[in-house]
């Protein structure tokens, strides 16, 4: 079964959405770490609405580290590039990293929650202020 089938099997409707809905509408998307997960929820007719964006997320590197590493079904970072997707990570965990493109901003781990955070407001707050 290939990843794509996977997660569209499992699929959670109300989740899907209301990312399709944000996404449609740009209005801003966040998700550090294991959040990217959310995303794979995502699919129009067939292909994965973040194809070509630039995300990250736990790194093959991190997940490797984790005591349930052998019982995944899946790793996220190839998830992201399997569904054509790019998957950019620091090769230093304990330094904060997160992307951002177009209305999605995306953090490798906790490390980079502040920033995510922070531009997460700022786009808020722009948006705000532009549809006054």
């Amino acid at each position: 079964m290939k990843l794509k089938d996977l997660f569209k099997e499992n699929n959670n409707l109300i989740l899907e959405t209301l990312i399709k809905d944000f996404h449609n509408t740009n209005k801003p998307i966040a998700a550090v770490g294991y959040g990217i997960l959310m995303l794979f929820h995502a699919f129009e007719k067939n292909n994965w609405i973040f194809s070509k964006y630039n995300l990250t997320g736990i790194s093959i590197n991190e997940e490797c580290r984790e005591v349930y590493f052998s019982n995944l079904p899946f790793l996220i970072e190839e998830s992201v590039r399997e569904l054509d997707g790019n998957f950019v990570a620091q090769s230093n965990p304990n330094q904060s990293f997160a992307i951002v493109d177009k209305n999605v901003i995306s953090g490798q781990n906790d490390n980079a929650l502040l920033f995510v955070l922070n531009n997460f407001a700022f786009m808020i707050t722009k948006q705000f202020l532009y549809n006054l």
